[in-house]
């Protein structure tokens, strides 16, 4: 009798830990996006560890050359060292999507195209700016969310910056086909927090 006792026991415990972690996350308060009146749309990334956002802008196509500047006003700020970050989202078809968290193929060989992205203060200082192939992107994903492609270049620490940069700031994002391209859509992401 206290073998079967032992064994009710843990999964009640395991439930209510997990329970007690999904409760954490939605007490503690988020960040407050409703000030963003830049370009984009902004969400929250709900995370009990690191609070966060993210502006996506709209879709191109990773067959044709791409460059916009983006505005940036009345983002969050973020908390100590996380950086500010931008980056590339691809969606997944449904064979990539069953694969993952393996990157597709098709967005890691070849000459598949190169991106600029810079980051600009409301003076015109340059808070980052960085060139990469699609193919050497770092690819992450947050859960039920497209793949993000992003390298340190593209970063901005506040903190090691010495002062704050006031907003707002601008995003200059530029596309270039290579030879091995896809017809794809993909959007610009910016960023910060959420990650565990």
């Amino acid at each position: 009798m206290m073998a079967n006792r032992a064994h009710i026991h843990i999964p009640v415990l395991l439930l209510v830990t997990i329970g007690s972690g999904c409760a954490l996350m939605n007490l503690r308060p988020q960040l407050d996006v409703t000030d963003y009146r830049g370009e984009g749309a902004i969400s929250q990334i709900r995370s009990a560890e690191n609070l966060g956002f993210k502006v996506d802008f709209g879709p191109f196509s990773l067959a044709k050359p791409y460059a916009f500047r983006y505005r940036l006003e009345g983002l969050p700020r973020a908390h100590g060292v996380t950086p500010y970050e931008a980056g590339l989202v691809a969606p997944l078809d449904g064979a990539e999507e069953s694969e993952w968290p393996h990157v597709p193929e098709r967005l890691v060989h070849g000459a598949l195209g190169g991106l600029v992205v810079k980051l600009e203060d409301a003076a015109g200082a340059t808070l980052f700016e960085g060139t990469a192939e699609i193919g050497g992107l770092s690819w992450t994903r947050f859960i039920n969310d497209s793949p993000f492609g992003h390298t340190p270049a593209w970063r901005y620490r506040p903190d090691l910056n010495g002062r704050v940069s006031e907003q707002p700031w601008y995003l200059a994002v530029s596309y270039t086909p290579g030879v091995d391209s896809i017809d794809r859509p993909a959007r610009i992401r910016f960023t910060a927090g959420g990650r565990h």
